[in-house]
């Protein structure tokens, strides 16, 4: 036997999630509900049964989860405004306290499980930070200089294995032939001034007719 469609404990039934969620206040459920009311009336009025019509109603309006993300946007608007932002923030506490207590709880229930979900955050913070290090290293490179955008270094690219099939295996180096230097400042105007270094156990630096020796750099 069909049961027939109670309107008022359907309404009920659809505000009650509203009235568990928090960016929901009062006024603005009692508002939501008018506009589903006067929605279902203007349907019933068109010749749908009072079923059908809060059916359509409510698909149009959105369920709670649709609604709840534009409403949360003003949420602390409307507590500030009506002054009771305070006792929200008191709440959002409390909130937050209980949480962690049933986090702790369950942590101390399932302690492999927690150790496994421990370890393996530390290992991938570890990574992210590791890989944040490696390339905030590799863009500031020789960034300290005060000019450093106006500042090239010269790289070699060594090349062997030319036989065929194989494809050339090539390496770039930094280091060269220190006969580059005097040629590249006298055939192209750009290069306003240049430097030489050399590697081992000491370092030589040469700039024009002055010459650096560095030791244990």
């Amino acid at each position: 036997m069909a049961t027939r469609f109670d309107l008022e404990a359907a309404m009920a039934a659809w505000r009650r999630p509203l009235e568990h969620a928090r960016a929901f206040l009062d006024d603005d459920i009692d508002e939501l509900e008018t506009h589903l009311r006067d929605h279902v009336d203007r349907l019933i009025a068109d010749g749908l049964d009072e079923e059908a019509a809060f059916r359509r109603a409510t698909a149009r309006l959105g369920v709670v989860f649709e609604i709840e993300p534009e409403y949360r946007k003003v949420r602390w608007v409307k507590h500030r405004h009506r002054r009771s932002l305070w006792r929200e923030v008191i709440w959002e506490g409390a909130m937050l306290k209980n949480y962690m207590m049933v986090a702790l709880r369950t942590m101390r229930r399932q302690k492999g499980y927690t150790a496994i979900n421990i370890v393996g955050l530390a290992v991938g913070l570890v990574c992210c930070l590791l890989i944040g290090v490696y390339v905030y290293h590799e863009a500031t490179y020789d960034r300290f200089h005060e000019h450093a955008d106006r500042i090239y270094r010269v790289i070699y690219n060594w090349q062997e294995g030319r036989e065929a099939p194989a494809p050339p295996r090539s390496e770039f180096s930094a280091w060269g032939s220190a006969a580059a230097g005097p040629p590249l400042a006298a055939d192209f105007p750009e290069v306003e001034q240049m430097v030489r270094f050399s590697g081992g156990h000491t370092l030589l630096l040469s700039r024009n007719d002055q010459s650096f020796q560095e030791e244990d750099y």
